[in-house]
């Protein structure tokens, strides 16, 4: 029975309707040979508490839900203490390796033998500079034994002295993204080499008909020509006027999606010459 509590929290419904959150507290007012006389006590309105209280669980839950489904891998660095936490979805990433990372110098341990002094330096600069956001990339060993490029980004929480008590971050697995990187790279050094070598002039057009690569620009209007053709410029604006109508055709054939070609005789730096220019259309993933 309620007599039987010191202190219990309940709702109340108050007269208007409105529900409030009680705390009550007291004791027992004793008569002669044990008997209860009376109840003493006070009964504190906690609603907002309880309210702020149930948002905290909420938030709590909302972001363990997160951390749950997101695939980088999250830590917690209480640097006071020297103690890491990880998220529950860290497994993909380090495997039971995370169950040995509870510290920085666990976690440095774990850097590539090569990166280990980029990355304690880097921290030193951190904490120095007093900066709240970090970011680096560094080679990190997985659970499968080998070394992954790893992109780590956090953000640093200081005291009111300045010191660094707390650091929230994560990191991703960016190795496939490198190696695609290098791969696009590779492939783009080849093609302006395939580009570069070729006898052909080959011009890169954007759709409004501006130039945004040139392999060979004196063969385009011949040695000793007036007109430059500078990057950015218009490619039609630089051919003698006559030949500009057959080119302008050819330029609105290619953005409709086909191939446009003219072959005739252009005078070109003091010299008549045959020329053979086919426009053809670069497409884009969707097919534009």
């Amino acid at each position: 029975s309620l007599l039987d509590h010191e202190e219990i929290e309940f709702r109340i419904v108050r007269p208007d309707g409105g529900i409030r959150w009680v705390r009550t507290k007291g004791r027992r007012l004793e008569a002669k040979e044990g008997e209860i006389a009376s109840y003493v006590g006070v009964a504190i309105d906690i609603t907002e508490q309880m309210s702020s209280a149930q948002k905290l669980i909420e938030a709590e839950e909302r972001y363990r839900m997160i951390s749950q489904v997101i695939t980088d891998a999250v830590f917690e660095w209480d640097i006071v203490r020297d103690i890491i936490t990880w998220n529950e979805t860290i497994s993909p990433f380090f495997g039971n390796l995370v169950h040995h990372i509870t510290s920085i110098d666990a976690l440095h341990r774990n850097v590539h033998p090569d990166d280990q002094l980029q990355v304690k330096e880097e921290f030193k600069r951190l904490f120095a500079a007093r900066k709240e956001h970090y970011e680096a990339e560094h080679r990190i060993l997985s659970k499968n034994g080998q070394y992954l490029e790893a992109h780590a980004c956090g953000r640093v929480l200081y005291d009111a002295s300045g010191m660094p008590v707390r650091l929230i971050g994560s990191f991703r697995d960016v190795s496939e993204e490198r190696q695609a990187h290098a791969a696009l790279r590779e492939s783009e050094a080849i093609n302006r080499g395939i580009v570069e070598a070729s006898s052909d002039s080959v011009v890169l057009l954007d759709l409004e008909g501006k130039i945004l690569f040139l392999n060979r620009s004196n063969d385009i209007l011949g040695e000793g020509s007036e007109f430059p053709v500078p990057y950015g410029k218009e490619w039609i604006a630089a051919w003698p006027q006559y030949a500009k109508p057959k080119l302008i055709e050819a330029v609105e054939i290619a953005k409709a999606g086909s191939i446009g070609r003219v072959t005739d005789q252009f005078e070109l730096g003091g010299k008549l010459r045959w020329m053979e220019i086919t426009v053809s259309p670069i497409r884009d993933d969707a097919g534009e």
